[in-house]
């Protein structure tokens, strides 16, 4: 068992680790495992990661979570320089947090303490990942490959 010393709490149960990085990690390695052969007989193509801040910051109490969004930037650069000759990009996207369904549920004054977390003290909204999301994708990021995109309204520049 280990406990966290600064909070006592005892790290995820093993149970929760692999559910988090399956979830998180190994869906992404075995989706790229098998369309990569197709992408090379067709001459290239492009993997986009979605990770997440977790995956540049840590966080308390998260360590299945920021270690499967770690370990998604580590495989995206790692396939980015196996498959450059193959013609096939990878990418990978980290967004900050975004307006979802599941917001809508949360009252504003839970809600703004953390909007005030980055500099345009709000949250994204989906159409503004998705505007990152295709340009990673999109013939006018040829030259981006092993990148990391940090779309996150300065959160990581505080």
């Amino acid at each position: 068992m280990t406990v966290n010393l600064r909070t006592q709490q005892i790290a995820p149960s093993e149970e929760e680790w692999d559910y988090v990085l399956g979830t998180n990690l190994k869906s992404m390695f075995l989706c790229s495992k098998y369309v990569i052969p197709h992408m090379r007989t067709s001459g290239g193509g492009t993997i986009l990661c979605i990770s997440s801040l977790s995956g540049l910051v840590g966080n308390a109490q998260q360590a299945s979570y920021n270690a499967s969004k770690h370990g998604a930037i580590g495989l995206a650069r790692c396939m980015a320089i196996d498959h450059a000759a193959d013609n096939i990009r990878v990418n990978v996207l980290c967004p900050g947090s975004m307006n979802t369904p599941i917001n809508l549920t949360i009252p504003e004054e839970k809600l703004a303490p953390y909007k005030n977390l980055n500099l345009q003290n709000r949250f994204a909204e989906p159409t503004e990942m998705a505007t990152a999301a295709l340009y990673l994708v999109s013939d006018e990021a040829s030259f981006a490959t092993g990148s990391v995109m940090v779309v996150d309204g300065g959160y990581t520049t505080l």
